[in-house]
């Protein structure tokens, strides 16, 4: 299955009921609508951020301190 391509009631339901959840059927056919919306977002979300990067907000002591 492409990311762009909808998906099965039985397919999604399995993969809803293996992570706990258990919606109703109108909410099964709303899910399954957004799907391909859902996987389009989700291939535009960036990847491939290191856990080695330092982030923005680390402040080093004494880094700009007047001598």
């Amino acid at each position: 299955m492409s990311d762009t391509e909808s998906i099965s009631l039985e397919e999604l339901r399995s993969r809803l009921a293996a992570r706990g959840f258990s919606p109703g059927e109108a909410s099964l056919r709303e899910i399954q609508d957004a799907w391909p919306y859902f996987q389009a977002m989700r291939a535009r979300l960036r990847r491939g951020y290191g856990y080695h990067d330092q982030p923005a907000h680390v402040f080093q002591a004494g880094a700009n301190a007047h001598e």
